[in-house]
């Protein structure tokens, strides 16, 4: 029986369902995050940033299922300028495009290319990505991806990362699974009320047939910012003093498990005396993975005492 992904919108996330194939008892898999950034760009005339992203469980090199989304986030130097184009909603409730749904209004657009028959949305293009990297353990921008005529490539690259990102395999019984993408933003501002950092977290779950979790990934991305007034796009990446601008050559930041050590949170950790020697993100990212496993997503509360971990778990939850 061929791996198949059903997507549904979900108040976490997107969810999707892995079914075990070819009779086999047990199944080894691993799951990761992929986080492909940009930097600030003008789009309609106004200032946003996107950001690329998704989650994906692999069978040895191969993808068993995957789930994509974007973020555009409008950038404005307060709440009341905020671009309202292509349904930014606001920016305290900033929207993915699969959040948006229908109301992305891409299946006009998508129609009058002439590619797919009437036209699709968004979601149901990405859906059609998702199906396509099923089995397969390369795709690109080039490939011919039938039901899409988006850009696919840094959603291909973000599948991608994902492998390379991903964790230790864990085995599996036979039996239906879910995968799950969950996501939330929020913004730092400078004192005259210029956006200087916007934080995106993505976790991806694989959840067994009780909504248990199996295994986890969880990683952030904070993009600096620097405002200037008067310019055609008054937001570029702050570099100074923020190594996570330029860390990685393939894109403009890195995300906090890409950075590793580097992200240097040791030594604060270790003056809260909780954790004796302190413990970096990637350390406390892995130490929260771990306490999920085996609870519901019901379960969950920011309150949670998780031992190994003095980073704020609330976004994560």
């Amino acid at each position: 029986m061929k791996n198949k992904l059903f997507c549904a919108l979900a108040l976490a996330g997107v969810v999707g369902t892995l079914a075990s194939c070819g009779g086999a008892s047990t199944r080894d898999v691993k799951i990761g995050v992929g986080m492909i950034s940009a930097a600030p760009a003008l789009s309609y005339g106004a200032p946003q940033l996107e950001l690329n992203f998704a989650t994906a469980v692999y069978e040895g090199d191969k993808v068993v299922a995957s789930l994509v989304d974007v973020y555009q986030v409008p950038l404005s130097k307060d709440a009341a300028a905020v671009d309202t184009s292509k349904d930014f909603a606001t920016e305290t409730n900033v929207q993915t495009k699969r959040d948006r749904h229908d109301a992305y209004a891409m299946k006009d657009t998508s129609a009058s290319i002439g590619v797919i028959e009437g036209g699709a949305e968004w979601w149901e293009q990405a859906a059609a990505l998702e199906t396509y990297t099923e089995g397969k353990s390369t795709f690109g921008a080039d490939d011919q991806v039938t039901g899409c005529t988006m850009q696919t490539g840094d959603l291909f690259s973000a599948i991608a990362e994902a492998k390379t990102n991903a964790k230790a395999n864990v085995s599996v019984a036979s039996g239906n699974y879910t995968i799950a993408l969950g996501h939330s933003i929020n913004f730092g501002k400078d004192a005259a009320g210029a956006i200087n950092q916007v934080n995106i977290t993505v976790l991806g779950l694989l959840l067994d047939s009780n909504s248990k979790v199996v295994t986890a990934y969880v990683d952030e991305i904070q993009v600096p910012l620097t405002f200037t007034a008067g310019a055609e796009n008054p937001y570029s990446l702050t570099t100074e003093d923020k190594t996570q601008v330029g860390f990685d050559a393939n894109q403009p930041v890195s995300s906090k498990k890409e950075l590793g050590d580097a992200y240097a949170m040791k030594g604060t950790s270790a003056s809260m005396g909780v954790i004796e020697g302190g413990a970096e993100w990637w350390e406390q990212a892995a130490a929260w993975e771990d306490y999920l496993v085996g609870k519901s997503v019901s379960e969950l509360t920011a309150d949670d005492q998780v031992t190994g971990c003095t980073m704020n778990i609330g976004s994560y939850v």
